[in-house]
């Protein structure tokens, strides 16, 4: 059987943009794995951005550029929302992943992007303003969310799930289910994954959560975006 990975909220977005000729409803959810908070970063060195307040007052007055994993991928869907709530716009920078996203802003094609917390972990060339997440980071307390600045107020970021083609039985699903269970509950796995967010959801709780990234992305259609 082919098992791989769905990332969301960028397959919802493909399914959005007409970029493929699946649905939610040819996938079979198995668990999720990784679930991943947004985070507005700049350059380390960057002295004109020292707080999230700084940012948009700059963008406020000046045009500033965003580097983004891609067209109306996750980050871009950050970094929109982000400008939305805050009163400004952008320059969107689109690149072909995150890697080359951080690359652009390190490199000062971009003055700032949106990017998860497991994409910077361990680094010292960027410096983090905000996230966006309900409550402050555990492992960032020092970092501000946009809500409690008065931005953006609802947790945004990616979720990594474990799907199957649509028609599997659910005893196959049951089976893998408890497989990917056991191996993210394993302290071996915890060990060597400290870094990534595990977030273990069965198959009715991830299939949920596409349906719902779904409806989430679809409403962005509608007066999200200004370009």
């Amino acid at each position: 059987m082919t098992i791989g990975f769905m990332n969301l909220p960028n397959f919802n977005s493909s399914i959005v943009n007409e970029l493929g000729t699946y649905t939610t409803e040819d996938f079979t959810a198995i668990c999720n794995h990784v679930t991943e908070t947004s985070l507005v970063i700049v350059r380390a060195d960057d002295d004109r951005f020292p707080d999230i307040d700084t940012l948009v007052a700059y963008a406020k007055e000046n045009k500033t550029v965003a580097s983004t994993n891609g067209a109306q991928a996750s980050n871009h869907i950050g970094a929109q929302a982000f400008a939305n709530s805050a009163g400004f716009t952008y320059t969107d920078l689109p690149m072909g992943n995150t890697a080359d996203e951080l690359t652009s802003l390190l490199g000062g094609e971009a003055d700032w992007c949106v990017a998860k917390a497991a994409d910077i972990a361990g680094r010292t060339d960027v410096r983090v303003l905000a996230s966006f997440s309900a409550e402050r980071l555990a492992e960032m307390p020092d970092v501000p969310t946009l809500g409690e600045m008065g931005y953006y107020d609802q947790w945004l970021g990616s979720s990594r799930c474990i799907v199957a083609p649509a028609g599997v039985s659910d005893e196959v699903v049951a089976f893998y289910e408890a497989a990917f269970k056991a191996t993210m509950e394993d302290a071996e796995y915890l060990a060597a994954a400290a870094e990534v967010a595990t977030d273990y959801k069965d198959a009715a709780a991830t299939a949920a959560l596409i349906e719902e990234q779904q409806a989430f992305t679809e409403g962005l259609a509608e007066g999200f975006w200004y370009e």
